[in-house]
């Protein structure tokens, strides 16, 4: 996809974020679980453009109104082993 002068363009990404949490204040999003954050992504991701700025950007806002704990298991086992260098971790993929 040839690029665009708002590629990269952080009011786009915010804007996606904002929407998350604007959905959840109305009461339009009422289950706040890993599969919220996965959908969420995954509408972001579809709109093209610089999908790593956007994620980025919205998966940290919506990051923390879940918390850690919250985010889908397989996206924090994979973060904690690339965080550790490939260091042997005592944790189950699930």
């Amino acid at each position: 996809m040839p690029g665009t002068h708002n590629m990269g363009f952080a009011k786009i990404a915010f804007s996606y974020g904002l929407r998350i949490l604007f959905y959840l204040a109305r009461g339009e999003e009422t289950s706040i679980e890993a599969d919220l954050y996965e959908r969420w992504m995954y509408w972001i991701i579809k709109r093209a453009g610089d999908t790593d700025t956007n994620g980025a950007i919205a998966g940290g806002l919506m990051g923390s109104i879940l918390g850690f704990w919250n985010l889908p298991v397989q996206y924090i086992v994979k973060t904690l082993k690339t965080i550790t260098d490939g260091r042997k971790l005592d944790i189950e993929d699930e």
